[in-house]
């Protein structure tokens, strides 16, 4: 672990983000020498006051970005979290801590897991720290409607610490980008495509902060599925939530686009990845162990655009989990 906290003390490019002052880059990167030695929430050095803090500059360094964020490999693409932890720090540690990897998350760092807080903290961390060197999108769990069922609010407002966090939480939520486009060819959302969205341009002109609609491409960019037996696009019906798109539709879509690949998380898959239909379509899931004994895994992208996997094995069983979006949560 000694040779991790050598690894993110000095950013690739040889510079911090400029906008934080010297005392605070200094604050934040001994909050990360703690946070990483963390293995239950009792031991956690967080404090309502620092994250509150953190959260204006992690705003400011979000809205850095542009909605859908154009971005160069080499890189490391992971799925959804649910607040397992000790998974994302044994990421870090065999992948290579920030900055000395280039980071893109996909979305869903809380809800399930315990550790919540300790997760997206220290994402918003590093993307604070190394914002040209770590990326993180929206998933459909951070949103308020979904958040406030599935044990965030929970954690947060009653087990930790107040409501005025977890609602501030919520804005700062609204200011994460919603995809990213590798090399101008590889589409990278959380959820899926939709039939509104006929140019990236929709996507780009988007300005943030955002609330998240009941309806429209920016929710199905966060909920759409892909459907093996589907036609076209039909309404989700596991997600009580946008729409299913079939392989026949998802290849028109890319190349209407002018794009290669569609690579999202949302849903878990046995093997912890899964690539569909010829290679067009990759879903990525980090978290392992979230139903029936799932591995979790880390997708690298080469400068060459070749894809590779990382697996991990979970230690324990989840407790189980809702597919669907709470009735009434949009509306």
């Amino acid at each position: 672990m000694e040779t991790a906290l050598q690894d993110f003390r000095t950013p690739a490019d040889g510079t911090h983000s400029n906008r934080i002052p010297q005392e605070k880059i200094e604050e934040f990167t001994q909050m990360i020498d703690q946070l990483i030695k963390v293995r239950v929430a009792g031991d956690s050095p967080l404090t309502e006051s620092f994250v509150l803090e953190l959260l204006d500059y992690a705003e400011a360094s979000l809205l850095d970005d542009c909605t859908l964020i154009d971005l160069k490999p080499p890189i490391i693409v992971c799925g959804d979290i649910h607040g397992d932890y000790a998974t994302l720090l044994r990421i870090f540690s065999t992948q290579g801590w920030p900055p000395t990897r280039r980071y893109l998350f996909l979305g869903d760092y809380v809800d399930r897991g315990i550790l919540s807080l300790e997760v997206i903290t220290l994402l918003l961390l590093f993307k604070t720290l190394y914002p040209k060197d770590f990326y993180i999108l929206r998933g459909n769990h951070e949103a308020m409607s979904v958040n406030r069922i599935y044990g965030f609010k929970r954690e947060v407002s009653t087990l930790r610490f107040t409501k005025v966090l977890w609602y501030r939480f919520q804005s700062t939520f609204n200011c994460l980008p919603l995809a990213a486009l590798i090399e101008n060819k590889i589409f990278c959302v959380h959820g899926g495509i939709s039939f509104r969205l006929v140019s990236l341009q929709q996507i780009r002109v988007l300005k943030r902060p955002i609330n998240l609609p009941n309806d429209g491409f920016l929710l199905d960019l966060l909920w759409a599925d892909p459907s093996q037996e589907g036609r076209g696009f039909e309404p989700n019906e596991m997600r009580n939530a946008s729409f299913t798109f079939s392989e026949s539709t998802l290849r028109q879509w890319l190349d209407c686009m002018g794009l290669q690949m569609l690579v999202r998380a949302h849903e878990v898959v046995p093997e912890g990845f899964e690539v569909s239909w010829d290679g067009k379509l990759i879903t990525v899931f980090s978290c392992p162990n979230y139903t029936s004994g799932n591995k979790a895994a880390v997708m690298s992208i080469s400068r060459q655009l070749q894809v590779s996997f990382t697996k991990y094995q979970g230690k324990k069983p989840a407790r189980g989990r809702a597919t669907g979006r709470p009735r009434g949560g949009h509306k």
